[in-house]
């Protein structure tokens, strides 16, 4: 090998660590719930709407939560119509997002809904509480579903994480796409 290829191969090596590197921040979900029962299992629990709104605390035992998911869905599901503002909230009771709003029509009915939040870094080992309400009246709020057995609601929490794995599988895949693009251009030259 030439002086040239090996600061080519270097280069490329190092890009292929860098983009692996980032490539692996992936986002994992907590469930707060018991996962023996299915999403089709779930059964709506708790109506929200104008004056009634829902506050559930949980703990949370990973860091950078970006977000809840919670299987939501509108009341009049024909013409869904209004909007729920999320917020959350710390243990202390202090507020650490901005008020978020979501209109009903963006709700994947029966399915978990991404209910998106500011990125908090340093959440393990601490309690959060998240509040929803809605701006309709109780023909035209919104349902949030739980497990059968005791109504509670099916909640659970994204997060950030780097996953070794991740990086791995991105750079065999790197290695297996160059060699084979190796071979494919040795047989092509011929």
């Amino acid at each position: 090998m030439n002086r040239k290829k090996i600061i080519i191969l270097i280069i490329a090596s190092a890009a292929v660590l860098a983009a692996g590197y980032f490539y692996s921040f992936v986002k994992r979900d907590c469930a707060l719930y018991n996962t023996d029962y299915s999403r089709s299992q779930m059964l709506p629990s708790v109506n929200i709407h104008e004056g009634n709104e829902f506050r559930y605390t949980f703990h949370c035992d990973k860091d950078n939560l970006t977000g809840i998911k919670v299987i939501i869905s509108a009341v009049n599901a024909d013409k869904p119509k209004g909007k729920i503002t999320y917020r959350l909230f710390d243990g202390d009771g202090s507020r650490i997002s901005d008020d978020f709003t979501m209109k009903f029509s963006r709700f994947k009915n029966g399915k978990f809904t991404f209910l998106n939040t500011d990125t908090i870094k340093n959440s393990a080992g601490k309690d959060f509480t998240l509040v929803i309400s809605c701006d309709a009246d109780e023909d035209n709020g919104v349902i949030l579903s739980g497990q059968p057995d005791d109504g509670s609601v099916a909640v659970s929490y994204t997060y950030v994480m780097w996953d070794l794995e991740t990086m791995i599988i991105f750079i065999i895949f790197a290695a297996y796409l160059a060699a084979f693009m190796t071979v494919l251009l040795k047989i092509f030259r011929k």
